[in-house]
């Protein structure tokens, strides 16, 4: 996305059981073909998914220690931790979030924000972050029913629960109507044009994808707050 300082970008739609192997190809793409030494990842309108996805994606960047933690009502707490399996370069990484972003989507980037991997820009999230149970009743006649109980909370690395919340970002940028209508036509010619996976890269001869990005004042936010990292690295080494 940006060849000169060789700052990539990503964007995650959802978390599905394929997505860390294609987040998986499309990384190995910027570093070993492209070179990346920076990375935005978008997580904007990002409505959730599987755990298991998510905290793969979160191995990818950090070598240990926790990601999230499920805290039930009445059962023993259940914590994932990160274990270094196919861990990523430590390069600057800027996380785009938004009103949209709910969920594993809110795991990932509260849990890199807390573990000091990541540097979060946008909008605060939608703060979805409850594990639910369907108990069957039994009815009368035949009638049968159901109820749906809260049995359990996600919590982030730093203690924060993330249910009613939303997590919270280093860099807030909001935008207008028109901008956010601007960007999801963009979007949307993107996705017409390519399709839909759950991840997706802007390449060099996407003329929908540009668009997209030439639009986007968080993207941009992001972008300079990589840059700066970038440059600050370079002038610790001359």
């Amino acid at each position: 996305i940006d060849p000169e300082r060789r700052i990539g970008y990503v964007r995650i739609t959802s978390f599905e059981q394929v997505t860390p192997k294609q987040f998986d190809d499309v990384l190995s793409t910027l570093l070993n073909r492209q070179h990346m030494r920076g990375l935005v990842l978008d997580l904007r309108d990002n409505p959730g998914g599987l755990l298991d996805a998510v905290v793969a994606i979160a191995n990818r960047f950090l070598a240990d220690g926790p990601i999230v933690t499920i805290r039930y009502r009445s059962r023993q707490e259940q914590a994932y931790q990160a274990n270094g399996d196919h861990t990523c370069p430590d390069f600057p990484l800027a996380i785009l979030i938004n009103r949209g972003s709910a969920s594993a989507s809110e795991i990932l980037a509260g849990a890199l924000r807390d573990r000091g991997r990541a540097e979060l820009v946008g909008e605060r999230s939608f703060g979805k972050g409850s594990v639910q149970e369907l108990i069957d009743i039994p009815g009368i006649a035949g009638l049968d029913g159901a109820v749906k109980l809260t049995i359990a909370y996600y919590y982030l690395p730093q203690g924060q629960r993330i249910h009613g919340t939303g997590v919270t970002p280093d860099k807030e940028v909001s935008l207008t109507a028109e901008q956010q209508e601007a960007m999801n036509d963009s979007w949307r010619q993107v996705y017409i044009t390519e399709g839909l996976p759950s991840v997706t890269r802007p390449t060099t001869d996407s003329a929908p994808q540009r668009r997209a990005i030439m639009i986007d004042p968080q993207l941009q936010a992001a972008l300079n707050g990589v840059g700066e990292k970038l440059d600050a690295s370079f002038r610790a080494t001359k």
